[in-house]
């Protein structure tokens, strides 16, 4: 027999009765009398899925002193995150299946479960057929990261075709690298972060998005699209969903949650790719969550140390940590009724897991009684920062399992490391 506790006093919703549950093994069920167990007193907090995050960038190998397994693990746990899939571009990039291999070494110290995405470049495409248990195959339509940039139609068609055979999704980061560079040789010499939204404009998102729905239409390629920031990339996705293309939307917090009026505190600090939008943007992709064009939430997790992001604007990386805080924000966002408590288990483990062919293995008991904002002490991101430091907010987890074993007990860390590679089923 497993492992089992027993949870006293806790709800299934938020408004939900009080009630006592066990988790035998990470399975739930009803706590049968005399059942021994590990006692927890819930103090009527809010069990639920651990959120399944599609796109995390640990930085490992190459970028450590930004994040490793341990720490981008921890932030993990932290927020309610009990599986993460990582994103290729570190350094080196992940496009081959020995540096793959390598970096599934390095995963060992992970403290949650968590998968690989593989990147696509113009000459590895053979690799696709032969690597084995990806998330999917990542492109780079703009961003000019390293020899990830992929964004000519025909290197572009002979990858969604390859994926098409291989059954496998396309994730892809859609900004159009012609408009880009158009507009980066444009930007004046003194030109800072509140420029970067011109640098990168919506037609940027919208050209690229256009150009892989059309490329998918005709390969049959399923495509999932991170994150998704503008309203003109939803105008044109909604139609491709309603005829039945297979398409997903993932949203991030911080385009739900910030916006470009957010840069005057922020400054680099909140320079991402795709950059902060506008209130309109932002308004816009609030009504795609409500109505069901978004499918899930990503954080796109992307620390840097606070010395790279204190460098001048055009020296400074793009990227922000958001792990920590994934699910406070939105169960926040729930109890505050901005978001129905249906749509979140959807939007942050039932897709995803869906759409990616793996299973949940993980639970959350988070308190949604007492707020509470994040103190740069507690910070568990190696990068040290958040930009949501200071923001209250309720919903922090107070434990957490993987795999049934308890990996955050009361808020502190146990020393269990349960984490483990997921088993991808390509099979929507």
């Amino acid at each position: 027999m497993g492992m089992i506790y027993r949870l006293r006093d806790v709800r299934l919703e938020p408004e939900g009765r009080v009630q006592d549950l066990c988790l035998r093994d990470g399975h739930l069920e009803e706590c049968a009398d005399g059942l021994p167990g590990v006692e927890i007193e819930g103090n009527g907090g809010l069990l639920l899925p651990g959120m399944i995050d599609p796109h995390v960038h640990l930085r490992t190998p190459g970028m450590e002193a930004a994040e490793n397994w341990d720490t981008g693990t921890r932030a993990a746990a932290r927020g309610g995150v009990t599986t993460v899939l990582d994103m290729p571009n570190t350094r080196p990039p992940t496009t081959t299946r020995q540096r793959l291999a390598e970096k599934r070494a390095l995963a060992a110290a992970a403290r949650v479960n968590w998968g690989l995405h593989f990147g696509a470049t113009a000459t590895n495409l053979p690799e696709i057929a032969a690597v084995e248990n990806i998330a999917s195959v990542k492109a780079y339509q703009g961003s000019s990261t390293g020899d990830l940039l992929l964004d000519e139609d025909e290197a572009l068609a002979r990858l969604f075709k390859a994926a098409a055979t291989a059954d496998m999704p396309v994730t892809l980061h859609a900004e159009d690298e012609g408009i880009i560079r158009e507009r980066a040789a444009s930007l004046p010499e003194d030109a800072d972060v509140h420029l970067h939204g011109w640098a990168r404009p919506p037609e940027a998102a919208a050209s690229a998005v256009k150009r892989a729905l059309a490329l998918a239409q005709e390969t049959g390629a399923t495509l999932y699209f991170c994150h998704v920031s503008t309203a003109a990339e939803l105008e044109l996705i909604r139609p491709a969903k309603a005829a039945g293309m297979p398409i997903y939307v993932e949203a991030t917090p911080h385009h739900l949650f910030l916006d470009e009026r957010d840069l005057a505190t922020l400054g680099n600090y909140g320079k991402v790719n795709p950059p902060l939008r506008s209130p309109e943007d932002r308004k816009a992709l609030w009504e795609a969550l409500l109505d069901g064009t978004v499918d899930t939430i990503g954080t796109d997790h992307a620390p840097h140390p606070r010395e790279a992001k204190e460098r001048p604007y055009r020296e400074a990386p793009s990227g922000m940590p958001g792990l920590e805080v994934a699910l406070p924000l939105l169960l926040t966002a729930v109890l505050d009724g901005r978001i129905p408590f249906s749509l979140l288990a959807p939007l942050t483990s039932e897709r995803a897991a869906r759409i990616f062919g793996i299973q949940p293995a993980g639970w959350v008991l988070a308190d949604i009684v007492t707020p509470r904002a994040l103190a740069p002490e507690e910070i568990e991101s190696r990068c040290g920062w958040s930009p949501y430091t200071g923001r209250v907010l309720r919903g922090w987890p107070q434990y957490v399992w993987v795999n049934g074993e308890l990996v955050l007990d009361a808020g502190a860390f146990t020393p269990q490391a349960p984490g483990r590679e997921v088993a991808f089923r390509h099979n929507r």
